[in-house]
């Protein structure tokens, strides 16, 4: 089952908004090189401002029109924009706790995420526990078919011990 990422409005007017500001720059910096009023200044803006604003935005694009989460048979598969997929097996899920913030991500949990309504994930791999923050369109139908899924007959049995996720407890 496949759940796009939700993506609130305010990132959506954040987003258009400084892609519009970085195309504006850079059409002004042409524009001045061309007409040959200020051609090291547009040089500066062209060769430094411009790639600094860009390639981020190259990168943020992607992940702000194509992210979305697939709970396979096995495991919850999270894509992100030119990323690699991310597979998490439903028995290595520790953690699944719905939460609101204001800020998108911490430092310590950096995540495709576009929405202030959140999950966070924890799960462990041989070494240590991972967390990744999702942000899927409908939070609460997500959880319950990710609860659905490590109970059922591929994630029961193959893939942990099927216990209840809901309510941001530990498992």
């Amino acid at each position: 089952m496949k759940f796009k990422a939700k993506v609130d409005w305010r990132v959506h007017i954040l987003l258009a908004a400084t892609t519009v500001m970085l195309a504006l720059v850079a059409a002004g910096a042409v524009w001045s090189a061309w007409l040959g009023e200020d051609v090291a200044g547009a040089v500066i803006t062209i060769v430094l401002i411009v790639p600094l604003g860009v390639v981020p935005m190259l990168l943020i694009i992607p992940s702000w029109l194509n992210t979305y989460y697939v709970l396979d048979d096995d495991c919850l598969i999270v894509k992100s924009g030119l990323f690699r997929p991310r597979r998490i097996p439903y028995d290595k899920i520790r953690k699944a706790a719905p939460f609101r913030s204001w800020w998108i991500s911490s430092p310590d949990l950096i995540s495709p995420v576009f929405s202030f309504d959140m999950i966070e994930l924890a799960y462990a791999n041989p070494n240590f526990i991972h967390s990744i923050i999702i942000a899927p369109r409908d939070r609460d139908e997500f959880l319950r078919q990710l609860e659905l899924r490590r109970q059922g007959p591929g994630g029961g049995a193959g893939c942990g011990l099927g216990r209840k996720l809901t309510g941001g407890a530990a498992l």
